[in-house]
């Protein structure tokens, strides 16, 4: 590894950039294998994989009924997973529809795309009010869709685990472990090169130990070019509770997704985050038993299948992150996980490095 830096100090809006130290520290760090399903038990990575195919055929029977509602005509009753995909589609805002449509129709007309894309899902007819998939979990009658919403704790007061804490024992000294973001590295610009930076904007998923599941508010990072280090300080990417289960072990999940954006970045981010709450939504919706590692590995499917469908810019693949948690004295005395770890992520010709440690907190 060579010992001088080639580091971009080009002033953008408070961009920070990483020292010639911090960057080879960084360097220095382990990379850690994403996380997929392929690493979960049989019966969980079934039913993840299952979901995802599921909220794929539901998703876009909920996108192509909003384009055209009567050549893509839905149920009568909400109560359905169609229903619920169509309500979920149904809050995407007007202005992102828009720009999501001609996208829309052209998949519509592209059989083969569309026939690769529900492959596991056997011969889907949209037109159909009913696409009668045996993978998705069918919603108890009169019960209403329960949207995933966006927030950076999986235990606030509209959770499942903000209403049913675990009491804190007397010897515990943490109530939650953040996922702490600390800088990325652009080792590769996307293609084309030569026509400027790139403009990342990083949004997400988290999921708790009990299953809670929170979207991240998505945020522009910072323009790169090959050989950028920016640093995002000590950024809470995800706070997970250590209260919504009992016990340890405890396992984690963080999803990070990274957008090369090609418009107006705060347009780009509102348009990931809605992305991300739909898709997760639906995901989570179609789990037969919603353990954390099955919602977890839905939803980095379904977001990995269908994000490029709901935004034009150029989305990578998403890079899954899996804390397990063996006791609260897992990072020493501390509570920190000490030397960072880092991730690869790669696609459209670029390739990025993010790098980040967990830390238990009171």
């Amino acid at each position: 590894m060579p010992d001088t830096k080639t580091i971009k100090t080009r002033p953008v809006a408070n961009q920070k950039v990483l020292t010639a130290t911090e960057a080879r520290e960084f360097d220095a760090a382990p990379v850690v294998e994403r996380f997929t399903t392929s690493m979960l038990e049989g019966a969980e990575r079934k039913q993840a994989e299952d979901a995802a195919h599921a909220a794929t055929g539901l998703l876009l029977k909920g996108l192509f009924n909003r384009l055209d509602p009567l050549k893509y005509a839905g149920p009568t009753r909400s109560d359905t997973p169609e229903g619920a995909a169509i309500d979920a589609v149904r809050d995407i805002e007007a202005k992102a529809f828009a720009r999501m449509a001609p996208r829309l129709r052209a998949l519509a007309e592209d059989k083969p795309r569309l026939a690769k894309m529900t492959a596991p899902l056997g011969n889907v007819d949209f037109t159909r009010a009913s696409l009668d998939l045996k993978l998705a979990r069918p919603i108890a009658g009169g019960a209403a869709l329960k949207r995933v919403t966006v927030g950076e704790r999986d235990d606030d007061a509209s959770s499942f685990a903000g209403a049913n804490a675990v009491p804190r024992s007397g010897g515990s000294r943490y109530s939650r472990m953040d996922l702490v973001l600390r800088a990325i590295h652009c080792v590769d610009e996307t293609n084309p090169e030569g026509g400027g930076a790139d403009d990342i904007v990083l949004g997400g998923v988290i999921v708790g130990a009990s299953g809670n599941t929170k979207v991240i508010k998505s945020r522009f990072i910072g323009n790169f070019e090959d050989g950028t280090y920016i640093s995002v300080g000590e950024l809470p990417f995800g706070q997970f509770s250590l209260r919504s289960t009992s016990g340890y072990p405890k396992t984690m999940y963080g999803i990070l997704q990274l957008v090369e954006s090609d418009q107006d970045d705060a347009d780009a981010a509102r348009a990931l985050t809605s992305a991300l709450s739909t898709i997760t939504t639906i995901a989570v919706s179609t789990v037969a038993t919603p353990t954390a590692g099955a919602i977890a590995g839905a939803v980095v499917n379904a977001v990995g299948g269908l994000v490029s469908v709901f935004i034009s810019d150029d989305a990578f693949p998403p890079y899954g992150i899996r804390a397990r948690l063996m006791s609260e004295n897992e990072f020493g005395n501390d509570g920190d996980s000490g030397r960072l770890r880092t991730g690869n992520i790669v696609g459209h010709g670029g390739s990025y490095r993010i790098g980040y440690r967990w830390l238990l907190n009171a």
